[in-house]
């Protein structure tokens, strides 16, 4: 049961980030020309998203094969 809701958590997670990156990747700034420090916070949000969403791949990778292992094993 405590892996079906860390797998459940983990698959969450990874969605939401997910949904993150193509939402901010949809951003169009027109004419405007940030401020160094707004691109700044924006490469920063940037970075944390990746991250989390490859920190969450990982995990949810690594569950699944010690899953098909498990599985496989009997």
């Amino acid at each position: 049961m405590k892996n079906r809701l860390l797998n459940a958590l983990v698959a969450i997670l990874l969605t939401i980030s997910a949904t993150l990156v193509i939402w901010q990747g949809s951003f169009s700034f027109g004419d405007f020309k940030p401020a160094v420090e707004q691109t700044l916070v924006f490469f920063s949000i940037s970075l944390l998203i990746f991250l989390l969403t490859v920190t969450l791949g990982f995990m949810l990778f690594r569950i699944l094969m010690k899953i098909w292992m498990d599985r496989r094993d009997g």
